[in-house]
């Protein structure tokens, strides 16, 4: 028997083989059907915040192994590939990390911080996206100045 969450009506923790909540007594299964609980339901599904954001969601939810992208993405040529191996990895497993790292009050209130940090993370992309194309700029800009120069 293993804790795997909070109830999402009251936030008592429940068990892996828990069917109601043992304190206020809430279904904890989508249908009697598939028997699989709502919260482990809810940790299945895509991050996408952990995926833009990479080490900062990481950081943010006490997910330390993400600071390990920072030093792997400077290699010439694979770094890129890193990036993106860490950044499908957070975004596969960003719900289940996030979920044990932290305590939560209830799975909605789970759900309402992951939808912010999609937000969060798509603007720090995209500021982190227009920061590169002007520095890029600049530097072809001061290169085509020096090489005239000289």
């Amino acid at each position: 028997m293993q804790i795997v969450g909070n109830c999402p009506e009251c936030g008592y923790f429940i068990n892996d083989i828990d069917v109601v909540c043992p304190y206020c007594g809430k279904e904890l299964y989508i249908n009697n059907k598939d028997k699989e609980p709502v919260i482990e339901t809810e940790l299945e599904k895509f991050n996408w915040g952990a995926l833009f954001g990479g080490w900062i969601w990481g950081v943010c939810h006490k997910v330390w192994w993400s600071l390990f992208i920072i030093p792997l993405s400077l290699i010439p040529h694979l770094g890129i590939v890193f990036n993106i191996i860490f950044s499908l990895i957070l975004g596969f497993n960003g719900n289940k990390l996030a979920w044990k790292n932290k305590k939560w009050e209830s799975i909605e209130q789970f759900n309402e911080v992951q939808r912010r940090w999609v937000i969060i993370s798509i603007v720090i992309s995209v500021f982190y996206g227009l920061f590169i194309v002007l520095l890029s700029s600049f530097l072809i800009l001061i290169l085509n100045l020096l090489k005239n120069v000289f």
